[in-house]
């Protein structure tokens, strides 16, 4: 009952209030990283976490958005994914597992993401209103921005030993032509 329960993800970040009416006592809108630490170190602050940045919350009085901070453009800032057993717990057919490996349950499946954000322009998908959301703030919106290859090489090296397939999950490869190449040619060499 004491839980801060979070919403994140395209479908809250464009329309916060129907989450926020169903139970949820945060919106974290747009990239998430920042405010996602914002709330863990402010937790128990209500006043402090209306205020911060990336938040929509409800007051006595309605709802409350916050602008967006601008987005970062270089992703090796980030820590690898958690894949650690310690790090999950699996809910699986009913059964609560602690310290299992999601892998185990994907066949040796890696999913790995090179980077973020979308190049097109769909009128169907909810990535092309983001430009929006973020203009309001007065931030541009960074269209794509992808990792480096020594970073991905650097996850995909400390979990080989794991998975038997490397799924890569973006929409986008877009990357400039030298830069794909050479993460080819080094998966080639160090993964292989």
């Amino acid at each position: 009952p004491s839980a801060l329960r979070v919403a994140g993800g395209h479908g809250p970040s464009l329309v916060p209030e129907p989450y926020l009416l169903g139970g949820f006592d945060v919106v974290v809108r747009g990239d998430g990283g920042e405010a996602l630490l914002d709330l863990a170190e402010n937790t128990g602050n209500i006043a402090r976490i209306r205020s911060l940045p990336n938040i929509s919350t409800r007051s006595e009085t309605g709802f409350i958005h916050n602008p967006l901070r601008a987005q970062t453009k270089n992703l090796d800032k980030y820590p690898y994914p958690l894949q650690e057993r310690e790090c999950h717990t699996l809910i699986d057919k009913d059964q609560v597992r602690n310290n299992v490996d999601p892998l185990e349950f994907q066949a040796g499946m890696y999913s790995l993401v090179i980077g973020r954000g979308c190049i097109g322009k769909c009128t169907y998908c909810t990535s092309g209103t983001w430009d929006e959301m973020y203009k309001e703030s007065h931030c541009k919106l960074l269209k794509r921005r992808n990792r480096s290859v020594a970073h991905i090489m650097g996850e995909l090296e400390r979990n080989q030993h794991r998975a038997k397939t490397v799924f890569f999950q973006d929409d986008h490869f877009a990357f400039p032509t030298r830069q794909a190449f050479g993460l080819v040619r080094t998966y080639k060499e160090t993964i292989n």
